[in-house]
């Protein structure tokens, strides 16, 4: 399942020849930003481990549906992974019957394990279970307890190349064009493959998008009321109370739908079926500072020329996108963020 990786081909030759060789550690950390295949490549491994022939089974690991692969994701805004969900993978690893291929906990995210639960993992990692493989997912391996980090075989995963992913989208995205056109987004993105298909799949996802798009077009015009008014519009877009949102899918169905995604995407599955098994985030805010600064990344080494952003400016949109999120994480007042933000990209 590894060659359904898109690109990481030293990634896939690797973690391919330590299978081969039954010398893959018992705990890996995959790490990658965010739209990079990280969920992906952590499914793909646990398929190969429990089920080297392929086949059904594996393909209800890629789907999350497998008995034998155990997923564990933080819980609430700040995604945290909870001392009692660790106790629960071990509960499970230890007092129920493995079958003869094992068992795989994937575990989404390990930076946002807390001192609580990331010292109840590390118990369980030290003397792990024989036929258990661990594997966790982080944005980087420094974000990670350094505890946890030194217990694992370290792998990382890269973007494509902007080719690459353009081509990927062609043909697993077809109709896209205009502002949304493959190639665009595979040079806005730098080639990663889950956050540009994610802005096709999802329209309100590829709104946002279209929004940090007219916002870094006023900003190269240096245009401050509309900036101002364009800005204020995320000011009031807050997650939903718990009582607002929709009941949850039932797992029955949601393992469906993912089966139904794995199958249709054939050889060339890659991130973005990770992202897209994951309930789009509520809040736009996040999502459009984060896209700000894809922009300004991608001004300034002049692959979004039509956006008219010298590169001096465009380095300076996606440090202040950065700053803004980061703010807006520390608590900081919104609607302040949001119009120091306006009034810094407006000036020349």
């Amino acid at each position: 399942m590894l060659e359904r990786l898109a690109g990481n081909e030293p990634l896939r030759r690797d973690l391919a020849a330590a299978l081969a060789a039954n010398r893959l550690a018992h705990s890996v950390l995959l790490c990658g930003e965010k739209g990079l295949g990280a969920g992906f490549a952590a499914r793909c491994l646990a398929a190969d481990r429990l089920f080297p022939s392929g086949g059904p089974a594996a393909e209800a690991v890629l789907a999350g549906q497998s008995s034998e692969c155990i997923e564990v994701r933080g819980a609430g805004v700040q995604g945290v992974i909870k001392i009692d969900q660790v106790r629960e993978v071990r509960r499970r690893v230890y007092d129920t019957a493995l079958s003869a291929a094992g068992r795989v906990v994937i575990l989404y995210g390990a930076e946002h394990l807390n001192a609580a639960s990331g010292n109840a993992l590390l118990k369980i990692i030290e003397e792990p279970p024989e036929g258990v493989l661990f594997v966790l997912t982080a944005a980087s391996s420094a974000a990670v307890l350094g505890t946890i980090r030194s217990r694992c075989a370290v792998y990382a995963l890269a973007p494509v190349s902007e080719a690459a992913c353009a081509a990927w989208l062609r043909k697993n995205c077809p109709g896209a064009a205009g502002q949304l056109a493959p190639e665009r987004l595979a040079a806005l993105y730098a080639g990663q493959i889950g956050k540009a298909a994610d802005a096709l799949r999802d329209p309100a996802r590829g709104a946002v998008l279209t929004d940090a798009l007219r916002i870094a077009g006023l900003a190269a015009k240096g245009q401050e009321y509309p900036l101002l008014t364009a800005l204020a519009a995320y000011e009031s877009a807050k997650k939903p109370k718990p009582a607002d949102k929709k009941p949850p899918e039932p797992a029955k169905k949601a393992a469906g739908r993912r089966a139904a995604a794995v199958k249709g995407s054939g050889a060339a599955v890659s991130a973005a079926v990770t992202t897209a098994a994951e309930p789009a985030a509520a809040d736009p805010v996040g999502p459009l500072l984060a896209d700000l600064a894809c922009i300004g990344s991608a001004a300034a080494r002049m692959a979004a020329p039509e956006l008219g952003l010298p590169p001096q400016k465009a380095a300076r949109l996606a440090r202040l996108a950065q700053d803004a999120a980061a703010a807006l994480a520390g608590n900081v007042s919104r609607k302040l963020v949001l119009a120091n933000l306006a009034i810094a990209l407006a000036r020349p």
